[in-house]
């Protein structure tokens, strides 16, 4: 039985200050769907895959300048769609600003990197 190397995964460069606002994202965005979408809805492999990379995320030390994160495809996927779904909750609940405009403009923008991560398909 031969075992095969798992391929070689991105990986997700973040400053100091890009690893905290993606711990909060994440964080929110797991309150916000396990408060909101009935249990026997909820994506279940996406937030346990969400929990298990918030958990990668806080194990970092926090003197650390930059990090690289290997992600797999399952996690920027997951990571995409908590990202799509925090920004959808900003623009329902914060009211229009320009600092609320330029971090969902920041947001997109990190949305975008890790789509650009994926394989092509």
């Amino acid at each position: 039985m031969s075992q095969q190397n798992p391929p070689i995964e991105p990986n997700l460069r973040l400053s100091l200050n890009d690893l905290a606002v993606l711990r909060s994202v994440i964080c929110g965005y797991l309150a916000y769907v396990r408060r909101t979408v009935l249990p026997a809805q909820q994506p279940r492999v996406q937030l346990h895959l969400l929990d298990s990379l918030y958990q990668r995320l806080s194990g970092i030390p926090p003197n650390a300048l930059e990090v690289q994160i290997p992600l797999y495809v399952p996690e920027i996927r997951a990571l995409e769609s908590a990202l799509l779904g925090f920004a959808a909750f900003v623009r329902q609940k914060v009211p229009p600003s320009k600092d609320r405009d330029e971090t969902l403009q920041d947001l997109e923008r990190f949305r975008q990197q890790l789509v650009a991560m994926l394989p092509k398909e």
